[in-house]
C-alpha cells in the first residue's frame, strides 16, 4: 500500500479485530455483561478510529479497508454464535441474511480493490451498523433489565430493521462500485 500503517485509527481497528474470541467466549457461556463490555469495546474501537483518523487527517487506505472487516468479524462472530445457542433464539434466518449481505460487500469491495479503487464505507451502512450495535447490546443487556421492558424483544426488532438497512446499502454501494467499474473500463 505503500503507506505507513502504524497509527492510532489501525492499532484501534485491529484491537477490535484481537478481541474477537473473547466475544465468542462470552456469547458461548452466555455471559451477558463480559458480551455487553467486549461490544460496547468493539463499538467505541469503531468510532474512535474513525473520529481520530478523520480529525488527525490520517485516514489511511489500510483502514478504508479494514475498518469495514473488523466491524464485519464482529457481526460475523456475534451472529454465528448467537443463532447456534439457543439461549439467545435469534433465527438463523436473521443471521443468515445478514451475513449473506456482508459477504456479498466483502466480494464487490475486493471487486473494485482489484481495479486500484477503495471504497469506504457508506453513510447507510455505518445506520445498518449503529442498528446492529445497538440490536446486540439491547439483547445482552436484558439480562440486566427489569421484567416490564424486554430489551430482548426490543433488539431483535432492531437487527431486523438493519436487515431492511443492510440490504438498501448493499443496492446503494453495489451501484456505485458497477458505476466507478464501468467508468474505469472506459479509460
Amino acid at each position: 500500500m505503500g503507506e505507513d500503517i502504524r497509527t492510532v485509527p489501525n492499532y484501534l481497528t485491529l484491537l477490535r479485530i484481537a478481541i474477537m474470541p473473547f466475544f465468542a467466549l462470552a456469547i458461548f457461556y452466555n455471559e451477558d455483561l463480559w458480551a455487553l463490555v467486549v461490544l460496547v469495546l468493539a463499538g467505541v474501537t469503531d468510532f474512535l478510529d474513525g473520529f481520530i483518523a478523520r480529525s488527525q487527517k490520517s485516514e489511511s487506505k489500510f483502514g478504508k479497508l479494514m475498518d469495514p472487516v473488523a466491524d464485519k468479524l464482529v457481526i460475523c462472530v456475534a451472529f454465528v454464535f448467537l443463532a447456534a445457542n439457543p439461549y439467545y433464539g435469534l433465527n438463523p434466518w436473521l443471521a443468515c441474511l445478514l451475513l449473506s449481505r456482508e459477504f456479498m460487500i466483502t466480494a464487490i469491495r475486493a471487486l473494485v480493490a482489484a481495479q486500484g479503487i477503495i471504497m469506504g464505507s457508506q453513510w447507510l451502512g455505518k445506520l445498518k451498523t449503529t442498528f446492529q450495535f445497538s440490536g446486540l447490546a439491547l439483547i445482552f443487556a436484558d439480562y440486566f433489565s427489569p421484567e416490564w421492558i424486554n430489551l430482548h424483544h426490543i433488539g431483535l426488532l432492531s437487527l431486523w430493521v438493519s436487515v431492511v438497512l443492510s440490504y438498501w446499502s448493499l443496492f446503494l454501494y453495489s451501484k456505485k462500485a458497477f458505476v466507478l467499474l464501468f467508468n474505469e473500463s472506459k479509460s
